[in-house]
């Protein structure tokens, strides 16, 4: 829509609206499941139901419901992603080398099970491309965005195995 094509001035940066209403989404997205996950009987649910669900259908949990409601949540969030997303992340033959590497980084320094720690890890990652970057390669975002290079680049691998090493068993420490 038109509305979402115009600029927004920020003050310190200007962006597009759509943009704005993509990290917006995602905030309160993230916000949401991590209340629901924490304090919601079906949190407490699908918790038990992951750790042990022998037990939790034990003790009356219906972990068929929760398996599948948590798969159509899952589903749910994947379309409003797809929706959301598609202008600024074009599907393209890539997209998997692109986008899901950094994104199964993310979730291997992060912890799995951990939003806090995915997060940060999304923090750390960031921070290893632009190391890259200041080595002096000249990589301005689009060609990073178009090329694979900071994946092979031994700066970006050395950053994130010493990350790998040095972490608990997740980035939180948890």
């Amino acid at each position: 829509p038109p509305l979402l094509a115009q600029p927004v001035d920020l003050g310190f940066r200007t962006l597009p609206a759509q943009r704005l209403l993509v990290i917006a989404a995602g905030v309160v997205v993230a916000a949401l499941a991590a209340w629901v996950v924490a304090r919601t009987r079906f949190g407490v649910w699908l918790r038990a139901a992951v750790d042990h669900a022998d037990t939790a259908a034990t003790l009356g949990i219906p972990i068929r419901t929760v398996q599948c409601a948590s798969f159509a949540a899952g589903a749910a969030l994947a379309a409003l992603g797809g929706v959301l997303g598609a202008e600024l992340m074009p599907l393209e033959p890539y997209y998997a080398l692109k986008y899901l590497v950094l994104v199964l980084v993310v979730v291997a320094v992060g912890g799995m099970g951990s939003l806090p720690g995915s997060l940060l890890a999304a923090r750390q990652n960031k921070a290893n491309i632009r190391r890259f970057q200041s080595r002096g390669l000249d990589y301005t975002q689009h060609e990073l965005d178009e090329s694979f290079a900071f994946l092979d680049s031994p700066d970006y691998h050395e950053g994130v195995r010493a990350f790998l090493a040095k972490r608990p068993p997740n980035f939180l420490g948890k």
